[in-house]
């Protein structure tokens, strides 16, 4: 009996982890990539590499390249419209950050396009202040006068814990069972 209760009691220890995911986005158009870094307490864990142009994606690094041709029966597809659904209500976003080098053909254009960026993040920043107070947004728009680039980067800080996991994806599966049974 006391064996169950130390198995139980470590069991929900270790369900109500909080676990701090580290999501950077980095959007380069001049090299048409997307690359997406995952991080689990400071750890990478996963890096993707999508091809705007070519339709290719490479998963850490590996030298398989996988085409992107995903199509998904109506089933499969209100699944994981449901699972991201349950576990974007669970998470609790701490940190977000915006950090873009811009150069284009000129210099003017360039900063008529970075202060326009400026104006879109103030008015996210004021948004997610309004709304919530406890995320933090910074960003920080910068010219490149002497390369073309299109860089941006989306840094997000993101905590939840190994129940509220669990939970979102069992009640995914019970939704797609009523779903399909309709």
């Amino acid at each position: 009996m006391s064996s169950t209760i130390i198995f139980l009691s470590f069991f929900i220890l270790f369900l109500s982890l909080m676990l701090v995911i580290r999501i950077t986005i980095n959007l380069d158009l001049y090299q048409n990539l997307v690359c997406i870094n995952i991080r689990l307490f400071g750890i990478k864990i996963l890096k993707i590499k999508i091809s705007i142009i070519g339709l290719y994606i490479q998963i850490n690094n590996h030298k398989k390249i996988k085409s992107l041709s995903i199509i998904l029966s109506k089933k499969d597809e209100y699944l994981l419209m449901q699972i991201k659904q349950n576990i974007l209500d669970k998470l609790y976003f701490d940190d977000i950050q915006v950090v873009s080098n811009i150069g284009i053909s000129n210099s003017s254009t360039s900063a008529l396009l970075i202060a326009f960026l400026n104006n879109i993040c103030d008015f996210a920043e004021y948004k997610l202040k309004e709304n919530n107070r406890d995320i933090s947004f910074s960003y920080a728009n910068g010219v490149d006068f002497l390369n073309k680039v299109i860089d941006i980067t989306l840094d997000i800080k993101v905590y939840f814990t190994l129940f509220d996991l669990a939970f979102a994806i069992i009640i995914s599966f019970y939704r797609r069972n009523k779903y399909v049974k309709k």
